[in-house]
């Protein structure tokens, strides 16, 4: 996320500073793709957590408590 905020933040910068326009600069895309991908790795964490706390329940007959 912060490779996200740094390159719009640069893209904003040259638009502010130097007057190029975002549509010049591939910056707006990288920032955006950079953003999703970052989403998608935290969501892709938080659906292996789920899933592996599911498993320990059925598997153990635990509580879904890992470490415990």
């Amino acid at each position: 996320m912060l490779l996200s905020l740094g390159t719009f933040s640069y893209a904003t910068w040259l638009k502010i500073v130097k007057g190029t326009f975002y549509i010049q600069t591939p910056l707006p895309v990288l920032s955006a793709m950079t953003l999703l991908a970052a989403f998608m790795c935290i969501l892709m964490g938080l659906l292996a957590e789920m899933i592996m706390r599911t498993y320990l329940t059925v598997a153990l007959g635990g509580d879904g408590i890992i470490g415990c």
